[in-house]
Formats: structure tokens, sequence, C-alpha cells
């Protein structure tokens, strides 16, 4: 089995209107080692510094690159296995510098169908092929910012391209007021970074 090449703390919130959730800002917080990797190799004029014409060419080949893949995301309802198609937009790239909220970060938009209104997603990051190890980001990916909504992580076992059968985290989301949908899931161990900006 391989084993991850690139660690990614991640975040979740959803945004509302008054339909339900109409779409999720997503953040993503590359390792330490990825990030220096990037500055070495972004940093084409070598001031020392991702400029952001620098940090947007990067973040506009990674979209390329990512997008064949769905950007290892998949949406559910909880009484739908079906997949909610969405639409990537806004990606950009930032370098947060050093220290445990530190590193570049990735952000972008997930877009869902305006026909449709969701009360409730479950959000997956996976990397099937294990190159990427997809986490929330400690203290803040499962509990999103949106104080209208609750969130939980949680893991169920799926069947795998590559893999078989695999455990897998998802998050939770849930945004309507007075209305109580939890999938039937085993809540996961919560993780815990190594130090500085180990992931």
């Amino acid at each position: 089995m391989a084993h991850p090449h690139v660690r990614v703390a991640y975040q979740v919130d959803p945004v509302l209107d008054a339909s339900g959730i109409r779409s999720l800002q997503v953040n993503w917080q590359l390792d330490a080692m990825t990030s220096a990797q990037i500055r070495e190799n972004v940093d084409l004029n070598k001031n020392g510094v991702l400029d952001p014409d620098e940090l947007q060419a990067f973040a506009d080949g990674n979209h390329d690159l990512m997008k064949p893949s769905q950007f290892y995301l998949s949406l559910e309802q909880v009484d739908n296995p079906t997949p909610v198609p969405f639409e990537v937009t806004n990606y950009r790239a930032t370098d947060a510098g050093f220290g445990f909220q530190g590193g570049v970060h990735i952000s972008f938009t997930v877009n869902l169908p305006a026909s449709s209104p969701y009360s409730d997603i479950k959000v997956r990051f996976f990397d099937p092929t294990w190159y990427m190890a997809m986490q929330p980001r400690p203290g803040s990916g499962v509990a999103t910012s949106n104080t209208a909504c609750h969130s939980e992580l949680l893991s169920e076992t799926r069947d795998t391209t590559l893999q078989g059968q695999q455990v897998l985290q998802f998050l939770f989301v849930q945004c309507a007021k007075g209305i109580e949908v939890r999938p039937t899931a085993q809540i996961f161990p919560a993780t815990e970074p190594a130090n500085g900006d180990a992931l």
C-alpha cells in the first residue's frame, strides 16, 4: 500500500441562503515539507517571497491537475448515496508563513446545484492512491465557523477501486434548524498534529 507523500488539513464552511446549503468554502493547509517545496519551486524571481502572481500561477496549475480527480472530493446526502454534482470556482493559493497555522493554503468554493436545497451533506476528501492524506484541521475542520450549522467527523466502510474495502472519514454537515437527520456511522477518533506545521 502506498504511503502519503502530501498531508492536507482541511476546513469546510457552508454558505447558506433561505433554502439551505448553497456552497462550501474549502481551505486546505498543506504540510510543512510540501509547503517548503512549493516555496522553492514557485518563487521564480527568487526574492524569498511568494508573490501574488506566483501563487496564482501555482493555483492555476494545481487546479488543472486536481480537476480530473474531482479534487478528491465526493458529496452525498444522508438518505441518498447518489453523488451530489458540484462545480469548483475561486481556486487560489496563499502562503501563511511558518508555524502551526502556517504553510501554503489552497482555498476554493464548491458550488452545489441551484435546483436542489440541501439541509445536510456528507463531505468526503479521499485520495484512492494514498498519495495525499486528507484530514480535518485540528480544532476547526470539524466545527464549522457557521453557527447555524452542526458538524461531526464520522467514518464508514466503503468499497474503493484500488484498495478494496476501506474505513473512510467523512464530515457530516447539517444546517437545517429543528430537523435532526444524522447518518448511521461511528464517530471517528480525533487526530492530533505532531508538532509545528506537521499534520
